[in-house]
């Protein structure tokens, strides 16, 4: 999901991340990820960057037995952890995405902010590809057993938890 950070880049590896039309030129990836919009371009301006569409860091916060991953600026919720950049979605200014464990149940996606996200579709894709689709009520979650698919995902975030990542975030 993302470029090396250092070692060999090609033109080729850079295509793969972006797309684009061959064949290739550094000149059609002007201002993809944080590459500059202008000037001369390097195939080092491509280190570490990503066509993913945010870039969360996974924090962890424990409130009442609960442990908490991801990120978290909704005080009814728990106290800030994590971060996600940039903090809007189609049109949704974000103020959590997590996922918790208490007692066998998992709260897949709590995702707010305005406008509501009740009865729209969330899709996050973490940098190891494993991808987790779920329409949301009209109370902009949804709790789930945490078995078989989900609880490979939340294994998946739990393990980058620390981190800062490349994901790929969707409401639609």
């Amino acid at each position: 999901m993302a470029l090396p950070n250092s070692g060999r880049l090609s033109l080729a590896d850079i295509s793969t991340e972006f797309g684009g039309t061959a064949p290739h030129k550094l000149s059609e990836y002007y201002g993809s990820g944080n590459v500059p919009a202008s000037g001369v371009l390097k195939l080092s301006d491509f280190y570490g960057e990503s066509a993913s569409t945010h870039m969360w860091t996974i924090g962890t916060s424990v409130v009442g037995g609960t442990t908490y991953k991801g990120f978290n600026r909704d005080p009814n919720v728990a106290p800030d952890f994590g971060d996600i950049s940039p903090r809007t979605c189609n049109g949704h200014t974000l103020l959590t995405v997590d996922l918790h464990i208490n007692t066998g149940s998992l709260t897949v996606f709590v995702v707010g902010g305005t406008p509501s996200v009740g009865g729209k579709t969330v899709t996050l894709t973490l940098p190891d590809g494993k991808t987790l689709q779920r329409t949301l009520p009209s109370s902009s979650y949804v709790y789930e057993t945490a078995i078989g698919e989900l609880r490979d995902f939340y294994n998946s975030v739990n393990d980058l938890s620390g981190q800062t990542v490349p994901i790929d975030l969707t409401i639609s």
